[in-house]
């Protein structure tokens, strides 16, 4: 297998890479709190990066690292930079740069390495402070580390290791602006980092200021903060493609004011005086007193987490917040607006019908688009932008088969549209 490493604007930065090997449950050991998950397997000495900022190492798994007893064993490759230690300048230490794992933030743990960046653990405790028992400790590692599209699998059902999945995987370790424009980029199933995050808010907003309404009391209003739980968003409910993040960030461009309250701000619309009114990126919203969506939303939650108890918490936490647009983006879903002709509810004859012609049009409208979730509309952009971004748009608002306004003022269309061009522009 080979191992890469892409850079931008480090050249001479010297990095160490590692192939590290998920501990079998029965190996993982606790000191200090920490219980250790991964092993380094290889270690290749350290490199300058050169002119061309890529690295290159090639890797394969030993015959004596198998473990008959596991079904499949996990490899995961990570970048380390040499650095001045900050306790001593006289020497150098290795500092983590990135891994091919997706941390759970909302569990409190935290990710820890040793100082040769050789062993990778969970730092937890119990809250009555007695040992973790084996169990407790797979429990904790499946719950807090899963592992990016790329992780080596390796099935030991065989004598010769059989690579399951073997995906090129491009590992981002740092990035700055290229000035060279002639340079293609694209962001499918790229992080962005945190001055692109700053630039985009500055082409959509004017301004680098993120939660600046005066309504706001997010928990962290820093841009680190932002772009990470934005792009663990992006991993985690599969924004992948650069047309999907496109459509989502035009969205919350409204919704939100890109980026710059995570509460519906009280208003003319009935549901700014809910108690579940409309909280997070993509304004996750109940029905007056029911808690509706808090609820189903509340199931996917960490128990720390009761925001149907307390649901101003998706507008007070970060993570909440940006997981919270994530999930909406994939469980607002459309209709097949269907209908059995000549069966009618409370409705006159005549709404009746209304409604099967209301729906027809919206069938013809939509072909692509029945049954999907915003997700899967987004990509139907590319074939169709202005009618399934509308459909986005107005899903986001509540496109319900009775619904019977099309273009009900509080759609803000017209704004939608300007940012999704604004962004579109900056993603090219």
């Amino acid at each position: 297998h080979k191992i890469w490493v892409h850079t931008v604007n480090m050249i001479d930065e010297e990095l160490k890479i590692d192939v590290l090997k998920e501990v079998p449950a029965e190996g993982m050991n606790t000191t200090d709190n920490i219980t250790y998950t991964h092993e380094s397997k290889q270690t290749y000495p350290s490199e300058k990066v050169g002119t061309d900022g890529l690295l290159e190492v090639s890797f394969e798994v030993c015959e004596d690292w198998k473990k008959p007893e596991q079904n499949i064993d996990y490899y995961i490759a990570q970048v380390s930079k040499k650095v001045k230690d900050p306790a001593d300048d006289k020497k150098e230490v290795f500092v983590f740069l990135k891994s091919q794992v997706i941390v759970n933030e909302a569990m409190a743990a935290s990710l820890e390495h040793d100082t040769e960046m050789e062993k990778m653990g969970i730092k937890a405790q119990k809250a009555d402070g007695t040992a973790l028992t084996q169990e407790e400790k797979v429990a904790l590692r499946k719950k807090f580390i899963q592992y990016e599209t790329g992780a080596l699998k390796v099935s030991q059902s065989t004598l010769t290791p059989e690579a399951v999945q073997n995906n090129d995987v491009f590992v981002e370790v740092e990035s700055a602006e290229i000035e060279n424009k002639k340079i293609k980029t694209c962001y499918c199933n790229k992080d962005l980092t945190v001055e692109e995050l700053k630039s985009l808010i500055k082409t959509v907003t004017g301004s680098e200021t993120i939660w600046g309404y005066a309504n706001c009391n997010i928990d962290d209003k820093s841009y680190e903060g932002l772009a990470k739980q934005l792009n663990l968003m992006f991993r985690k409910y599969s924004l992948n493609e650069c047309i999907q993040k496109i459509a989502f960030l035009a969205m919350t461009s409204v919704e939100t004011g890109f980026f710059q309250t995570a509460g519906e701000i009280s208003g003319n619309t009935a549901s700014s005086q809910y108690f579940y009114k409309g909280r997070g990126l993509l304004q996750l919203t109940g029905n007056g007193n029911q808690p509706v969506m808090y609820e189903t939303y509340n199931k996917t939650l960490n128990p720390e987490y009761n925001i149907v108890a307390n649901p101003n918490l998706v507008a007070q936490k970060l993570y909440l917040t940006v997981d919270s647009g994530g999930w909406v983006w994939n469980n607002i879903k459309t209709s097949s607006w269907g209908g059995v002709r000549g069966k009618r509810g409370d409705e006159t004859q005549a709404d009746f019908e209304a409604k099967m012609k209301a729906f027809e049009w919206k069938r013809n409208k939509f072909p692509k688009g029945l049954k999907k979730s915003l997700n899967e509309i987004a990509l139907v952009m590319k074939e169709n932008e202005d009618d399934y971004f509308f459909l986005i748009a107005r899903m986001c608002q509540g496109y319900l088969p009775t619904s019977t306004s099309d273009y009900p003022e509080t759609l803000h269309l017209d704004k939608r549209k300007e940012n999704l061009q604004k962004i579109k522009k900056w993603f090219k």
